[in-house]
């Protein structure tokens, strides 16, 4: 059954909760107050980043941190090695909207996930319920 993207970070959040504490918990102080809207393909999904936590969902908020735009093709190329992030970005595989250093704080977590995705068993099969 495939997720749908809103489903897939709440349980990728949760997986981090549980293995991988200590990295959740520098991704949160690293971005803490983000409001981030994510869309893969025609689905789109609210992040936001409190003190303490990170909220999947919900009302849109009149301010937007972070857009960013791609597709599932690209998120598996992204996942399986294919195409670096940056090679994704220069090519317009991936869009992305907002100020440079949020815009940068939002990548190293993106690469954080990639590189979790490809050491953790668990993570792996959660991104291929995506698929």
């Amino acid at each position: 059954m495939q997720l749908t993207l809103e489903q897939f970070l709440k349980e990728l959040v949760a997986l981090m909760k549980q293995d991988y504490p200590q990295h959740l918990r520098r991704m949160i102080a690293d971005t803490k107050g983000l409001v981030w809207l994510q869309t893969l393909d025609d689905e789109k999904t609210l992040i936001r980043v409190t003190a303490d936590d990170v909220v999947i969902g919900g009302e849109t908020p009149k301010k937007i941190d972070v857009r960013v735009n791609l597709s599932r093709k690209c998120l598996f190329d992204l996942l399986e090695g294919r195409v670096t992030l940056d090679k994704a970005l220069q090519t317009n595989k991936v869009e992305a909207f907002g100020e440079p250093v949020r815009l940068l704080k939002c990548f190293r977590i993106f690469e954080q996930i990639l590189l979790l995705s490809r050491l953790s068993p668990r993570f792996y099969f959660l991104t291929y319920r995506l698929r």
